[in-house]
């Protein structure tokens, strides 16, 4: 919706309403979670939180694996908003362990946004190895199909670890690489 929250807002109400009427579990638990990620992009961490401890109940007794680790990532970025990082480890650390048994258990698609937030998550932590490999895996995710919002926040990423250790020209670099991508979508 380019930014405009209120349309997404509204578009998301309808869905949730036609999919409980239709009796569409399914698609509830997934519109329910673009609410959740709506909720945690603007920054309302707390209702971000509330709504996705409701859907990731709801995926686990469903045995619905997308809806679950969509969750858990969301149900982490809010705990990470929230500045509980404890809280949000837990999160983004069930979902490493998943994975690590079956690398194929998160849809590639997801892999993504979970780079993000594990990059933001260890630059919060002043963990700037580990923050700048998640950086570039998200990077080099987001670079195969061409997917610029991804790369830009990765590049914008990478600039952040930069600056935060005080390497300059490369947070600049960094920087000007992530406004190219997003001057060329």
């Amino acid at each position: 919706h380019l930014g405009q929250w209120g349309d997404m807002l509204h578009t998301l109400r309808d869905g949730l309403h036609m999919a409980e009427r239709n009796g569409h579990h399914l698609a509830q638990q997934l519109l329910q979670l673009a609410m959740v990620w709506l909720h945690e992009q603007a920054g309302d961490f707390a209702a971000a939180r509330a709504l996705c401890e409701h859907v990731l109940a709801q995926a686990q007794s469903t045995h619905h694996t997308t809806g679950y680790f969509f969750s858990l990532l969301l149900l982490g970025c809010a705990h990470h908003g929230l500045g509980q990082p404890e809280h949000a480890w837990h999160c983004f650390n069930a979902i490493l362990q998943q994975i690590e048994h079956n690398p194929d258990a998160l849809e590639w698609i997801f892999q993504m946004p979970l780079r993000h937030a594990l990059s933001e998550y260890w630059l919060s932590q002043a963990a700037f190895e580990p923050a700048r490999r998640e950086a570039e895996r998200l990077c080099n995710l987001a670079v195969q199909p061409g997917e610029r919002t991804y790369l830009a926040l990765g590049k914008s990423a990478l600039a952040k670890i930069a600056l935060a250790e005080q390497q300059w020209e490369l947070a600049e670099a960094e920087l000007s690489q992530a406004l190219a991508v997003l001057e060329g979508a």
